[in-house]
């Protein structure tokens, strides 16, 4: 066998692995600390969904839109995978869910020392209640009867919060923290989470329907995810990321 032809075979056994991997288009909207271009690797949730599909043997390529934009697109198929999700069976019928590889704690915020107090979700009728405008947070709080006010950031309902014009905002745990350390790190004492979480969802990824490899995909990404969760990989990349106190 000549040089050339060794270096051919070479090539392509060296370049297998690249041919192989199936490009994956991934989508997510800004949702700090979990989306968001700023932070190491596009976010904690992009992080981990980056990890989980390169371990699972594909390329993912990952774009940041408008969340009605990123929920249009992968129902369309003009996406692949959405990043950061959370399940409801009105999406389920378009897309297929993933097992959660986070736990989001929602909780009620208000600032510390308000007189807002109640004991059920129905006694929340007399408040303003903050929340963040197109997102669902689940039956609990969007079939809520209070006065809910639509914000287009999470920091804008804080402020909102502290200065009165709210008397609670509703916010995941994690990016309530967050946005407090990193926007108003000197007021974050002035707010508090409200008792228990009001409810407690499993994060995601889900694959468009449309995707001819839909459910194989998923099934990869649980495989990988677990074993990362083993391994060592998942605490590892948590551990890149900081949510304040």
């Amino acid at each position: 066998m000549n040089r050339s032809a060794v270096v051919f075979i070479f090539l392509l056994v060296a370049l297998a692995p690249m041919v192989s991997a199936q490009s994956l288009r991934v989508v997510g909207d800004s949702w700090p600390p979990y989306v968001d271009k700023t932070l190491p690797d596009n976010g904690l949730a992009v992080a981990i969904v980056d990890a989980g599909l390169r371990k699972a043997g594909y390329e993912p390529d990952f774009t940041v839109v408008q969340w009605t934009k990123a929920l249009a697109g992968a129902k369309a198929g003009i996406y692949d995978v959405v990043a950061a999700i959370w399940y409801s069976d009105e999406r389920n019928e378009t897309l297929l869910f993933s097992e959660p590889f986070l736990e989001n704690r929602v909780y009620f915020v208000k600032r510390r020392g308000s007189p807002v107090r109640f004991s059920n979700l129905n006694e929340l009728t007399a408040y303003r209640v903050g929340v963040v405008r197109d997102f669902s947070y689940g039956p609990e709080i969007d079939n809520l009867s209070a006065l809910k006010i639509p914000s287009n950031y999470v920091v804008q309902m804080l402020l909102g919060v502290l200065s009165g014009s709210l008397d609670l905002a509703v916010v995941e745990e994690r990016v309530a923290l967050f946005e407090m350390n990193r926007y108003m790190s000197n007021q974050a004492d002035d707010l508090e989470f409200v008792g228990q979480p009001v409810s407690v969802r499993g994060l995601r990824i889900a694959a468009s329907r449309v995707y001819p490899d839909h459910a194989k995909v998923i099934a990869d990404f649980n495989a990988a995810i677990k074993e990362m969760k083993t391994d060592g990989t998942f605490e590892r990349i948590y551990a890149n990321y900081s949510f304040g106190q």
